[in-house]
């Protein structure tokens, strides 16, 4: 499945990468139906976790696939 191809990339690029400090994560939003507020609350959380990812404290988080629902 395509979930499982980008499991592969992500795996072959925190590899590759890894020589130069570059890591490689995958985050994956479960699907959501709800109102527009809603919405904006889990994509700024998401948005969050993103500009987390890029920050010093998470260099050494690489090859993760971070499911997400919007229960969390």
């Amino acid at each position: 499945t395509s979930h499982h191809a980008l499991l592969g990339l992500n795996k072959a690029l925190s590899i590759e990468g890894a020589s130069y400090g570059i890591t490689s994560n995958i985050i994956c939003p479960s699907y959501t139906q709800a109102n527009f507020s809603e919405q904006y609350n889990h994509i700024k959380t998401i948005a969050d976790l993103v500009l987390f990812l890029c920050t010093d404290q998470a260099r050494t988080i690489t090859d993760q696939s971070i499911p997400w629902s919007n229960s969390i």
